[in-house]
């Protein structure tokens, strides 16, 4: 038996290692997760949080059916890579690292080390796959004269396949210039440009499935949303972020990113450029501002024993604290109501405290404030003209007072 013969049949042996620890990590999981849902002893909020963490540990390990491992990095003699295997999730056992999560920052030689930068590594062996079953490796020695090349025989697998319906993901052969971008340190917009068929989109989301390895807490905090074109695009490239262990993302179309609205019109190409156009953020924006209004004459409202009136000086300095706030208009309306409230129950309470109340009764001024505050939640007249001043604005066709 050659020496390829033996280095393949313990590298499938390893493989094989690796399939029947995932396997074990995900009857675990499944087991919490049931667990979990038949848990009616603990706190709700606590359930629901173990259901949702149990849940999407057991889709994190539910998609590495194939090419679970695709490669192995032998660091220099005495150096400190050591050997590593890199694949699609992170595997460990009691002692040690089993697999290598290609997104981690000790993964990052499989596609960046060169002949000319080895960058530590003295072997990167990279793995073919069909299935479960590791077929075949090839190995590039790094570190030496004539090794600039990169031994693509899993990238050359990759362009020589069978092309289906669904886009496939690259995260066993990213090039060292797409590894760049998926990797950058730039914590603004990344725009990531080519030609036709270079790859523009799975670059993109293996660069989501870096962030959101990465930056986990940040982005599960706020959500990731992807927006394509079509339905059509969406469904094209839907299993790529999933295949990576990603499955907590929304997709969505133009057409679809307001809940509850679906636009079906097609506009005309002339319609269509005018408000795809860059200056219709400002229109919009002045639409916007222009439905915060002022009254034209003051509206008087009661509260208990006296009468307040809103009149625009007070109307004008909730208004501006409200877009000072930055907020988009509709949680920016919070902000109005709490200035406008605080300023109406002020002068009630100026005009009834001074007849029998002492100021420094602090516990007694607040008391009656909340007791104004609760009359104005459910006056007519009131909420009829905080909806007037600062309307809730919703991307539905509505009349010009909406």
């Amino acid at each position: 038996m050659t020496e390829y013969e033996n280095d393949l049949g313990s590298e499938r042996e390893y493989v094989a290692g690796l399939y029947a620890r995932l396997d074990a990590e995900r009857d675990r999981a499944r087991r919490r997760y049931t667990d979990a849902l038949r848990d009616h002893e603990g706190r709700a909020v606590d359930r629901e949080g173990d259901v949702m963490t149990s849940a999407r540990e057991v889709r994190r390990l539910s998609v590495a059916e194939e090419g679970l491992a695709f490669g192995r990095l032998d660091g220099e003699p005495g150096g400190t890579v050591g050997t590593r295997y890199v694949g699609r999730l992170g595997l460990f056992d009691e002692e040690k690292e089993l697999l290598l999560d290609w997104r981690a920052p000790a993964s990052r030689p499989f596609y960046t080390a060169t002949g000319a930068h080895p960058e530590g590594v003295h072997r990167r062996r990279q793995f073919l796959s069909d299935g479960r079953e590791l077929t075949a490796f090839t190995d590039e020695m790094l570190g030496r004269p004539g090794a600039d090349a990169r031994g693509d025989a899993a990238l050359l697998a990759a362009v020589n396949a069978p092309r289906g319906d669904s886009m496939r993901d690259i995260v066993a052969t990213i090039q060292a210039d797409q590894d760049r971008i998926i990797r950058s340190d730039n914590p603004g917009v990344t725009v990531i440009e080519g030609g036709p068929g270079t790859g523009k989109t799975v670059v993109a989301l293996h660069r989501v499935a870096y962030l959101l390895y990465t930056q986990r807490a940040r982005f599960e905090r706020h959500g990731v949303l992807v927006v394509g074109p079509n339905t059509s695009f969406l469904q094209h490239i839907g299993r790529v972020l999933p295949s990576l262990g990603e499955s907590d993302v929304v997709f969505a179309t133009p057409a679809t990113l307001y809940p509850g609205v679906t636009a079906r019109a097609e506009d005309t190409p002339a319609v269509a450029r005018i408000k795809g156009a860059a200056a219709m953020a400002d229109v919009l924006a002045a639409a916007v501002a222009d439905r915060r209004t002022l009254p034209e004459t003051p509206v008087s409202i009661g509260l208990g024993d006296t009468e307040v009136r809103i009149e625009a000086d007070v109307v004008g300095w909730a208004r501006n604290e409200a877009r000072d706030s930055e907020q988009p208009h509709n949680q920016a309306r919070a902000v109005f109501l709490d200035v406008l409230t605080w300023a109406i129950t002020e002068r009630a309470l100026g005009r009834i405290g001074k007849q029998w109340l002492r100021r420094e009764d602090t516990r007694a001024w607040e008391e009656m404030r909340g007791s104004m505050l609760a009359d104005l939640a459910v006056d007519g007249t009131f909420r009829r003209t905080v909806d007037r001043l600062w309307p809730v604005l919703s991307p539905k066709p509505c009349s010009r007072t909406c």
